[in-house]
């Protein structure tokens, strides 16, 4: 059995917004859940796996690569499952792989694992991002199984590089861009494109942006109650991944043509040493955050995975409070794998269909309006005994 983490978000925005002054003023004019993903769906399905990423390549050769394994919406209830695949550049530990020239689509799965590739077989190395949209109830799930991963910015920026490069949706008006200096890295230029998309007629007329913003299901009493322990609280405590890289010896104009110019020179430039699997790190602090910094320690909290948290020690306790308690959050487990390959888009969305009900529980019993006031925090959901 393969048991999966999911992780609710509520979805803030996603479709074409008046352009405002006030980007926080939301006002939307046209563009769903459905058409966005059954756009996408479209453009996908039958490409060849590496030539799904929605920008230029060259124009952005330092772009960290995003690609999409498959898109499938359920006629009945219009859940969509999408599969995007983060590439990590090389292949040690416990990763997996693609193989270039894979199909996309809804039953994409095929899996190469680190160490059991062919000699001279072109992989393209990294970790799947599985998401679950809810359109019925204005909801987005992310699902990590051990051997994939989560990315939720990355994913949303994904979509909003295909609206605004490839989709047929609007009518994409131009592309501006401007450049900046970042503060905290005053060598760095940084160009920012903006593209625009028109909008109805005469004195109705108005430029659009595309927007997709989500944020994490919590309880709406989270904070309040973290805030009511903090004197109480003696240490805080960190954990998170790091990913290392052995020593590059190479010289460094060999590094450059390596990346950027080897189809002139071939292999003699050699390999960049490879991304190993990331390790875990804790780190515990003396003392309490500020109430300021518990609430940005909420908005920027990573998403739900084994091991990355934010903890609090509290006085005469041993057990720390973690900040996953109040993530509203449920299991999907897939008792027919032992999770070695990946999942299919298409396999994901049945597994959910068995224990939908289940699995959405949490999120509007007693709510109308998708609350979450005095919900439970997890929710298990298993196959019936005739359904597994």
């Amino acid at each position: 059995m393969d048991n999966g983490s999911i992780t609710f978000f509520d979805i803030k925005a996603c479709g074409f917004y008046r352009l405002k002054r006030n980007a926080e003023e939301l006002d939307h004019k046209f563009g769903n859940p459905s058409e966005i993903f059954t756009d996408l769906a479209n453009w996908v399905n039958g490409k060849n796996f590496e030539d799904t990423i929605p920008w230029d390549i060259a124009t952005h050769p330092l772009r960290s690569k995003t690609f999409c394994r498959g898109v499938v919406i359920d006629p009945q209830t219009k859940d969509i499952v999408v599969v995007i695949y983060r590439a990590i550049g090389g292949a040690s530990g416990n990763i997996h792989g693609v193989r270039a020239g894979s199909i996309v689509g809804s039953n994409a799965n095929d899996t190469v694992v680190a160490g059991n590739e062919r000699e001279g077989e072109a992989i393209v190395w990294g970790d799947p991002c599985y998401y679950w949209i809810i359109p019925e109830h204005n909801k987005m799930a992310s699902i990590i199984f051990p051997h994939s991963g989560a990315d939720t910015f990355r994913f949303t920026n994904y979509i909003t590089n295909f609206i605004n490069n490839k989709s047929t949706l609007g009518q994409r008006k131009k592309q501006s861009s401007r450049e900046f200096t970042p503060s905290k890295a005053p060598d760095r230029l940084v160009t920012v494109v903006t593209t625009t998309f028109e909008h109805g007629e005469g004195k109705d007329k108005c430029n659009c942006i595309f927007k997709f913003d989500v944020e994490q299901t919590k309880i709406d009493t989270a904070k309040a109650n973290i805030a009511e322990i903090r004197e109480k609280i003696t240490h805080t405590i960190i954990r998170d991944t790091t990913s290392t890289r052995a020593n590059d010896e190479r010289q460094p104009i060999l590094k450059v043509v390596s990346n950027f110019l080897r189809s002139l020179v071939g292999d003699e430039v050699g390999e960049e040493p490879a991304i190993v699997a990331p390790k875990r790190i804790e780190v515990i602090i003396d003392g309490a955050p500020s109430e300021a910094e518990i609430e940005a320690l909420f908005a920027q909290r990573a998403e739900e995975t084994d091991w990355v948290d934010v903890g609090f020690k509290v006085k005469d306790s041993e057990i720390p409070i973690w900040l996953t308690k109040y993530i509203v959050k449920s299991t999907l487990a897939i008792a027919d794998s032992e999770g070695i390959n990946h999942y299919s888009p298409q396999k994901i969305l049945d597994e959910i269909n068995q224990v939908r009900a289940d699995l959405l529980e949490n999120i509007i019993a007693n709510d109308p309006n998708d609350g979450l006031d005095g919900l439970d925090v997890a929710v298990n959901a298993q196959p019936n005994a005739a359904e597994a």
